[in-house]
């Protein structure tokens, strides 16, 4: 089956009495406007949004029957606790200067898992430990402008 649409986000539909399927998705593939996938059910779907469609954890997708829910796959990830503010502004440059995208919360900084960064944490000092958890919601969008490149002496 052929899921073309976000029919409604987290929070914006009910589903008692309805038989949905759930689909898990990764941060990347959530990114991503063509998905071929298999549901909790084992039922192979295909997912192919509109032009700026990209997908969250809760999303209804449609049209369809039964109702299609995606859900933040469990990833593999660091948790960082920078314990100062300059910690906070050292952490956050190395994280900016390899491009990788930062969820940010009140408690930590949690990333993808990336074996360099880890390298550099650890060199650091800096407190860290690889997870396994979903990674919902949005990651601190890049900065608006141009592109930069990267002058090696």
């Amino acid at each position: 089956m052929l899921y073309t649409a976000i029919v409604a986000r987290r929070g914006q539909y009910d589903l008692a009495g309805r038989d949905a399927e759930f689909v898990e998705l990764t941060w990347q593939q959530r990114q991503k406007r063509r998905i071929r996938a298999v549901t909790d059910r084992g039922r192979e779907v295909g997912i192919l949004l509109p032009e700026g469609g990209l997908l969250q954890d809760g999303d209804l997708l449609g049209p369809g029957d039964p109702p299609l829910v995606v859900r933040a796959a469990p990833e593999l990830v660091l948790v960082i606790w920078p314990r100062s503010r300059e910690e906070m502004g050292r952490v956050a440059h190395q994280i900016g200067n390899r491009h990788i995208q930062a969820w940010i919360t009140e408690e930590a900084i949690v990333v993808l898992d990336d074996s360099v960064l880890s390298q550099q944490l650890q060199a650091a000092g800096v407190p860290y430990r690889r997870e396994v958890r979903p990674l919902a919601g949005s990651p601190v969008p890049p900065p608006a402008g141009g592109h930069h490149h990267h002058d090696d002496p």
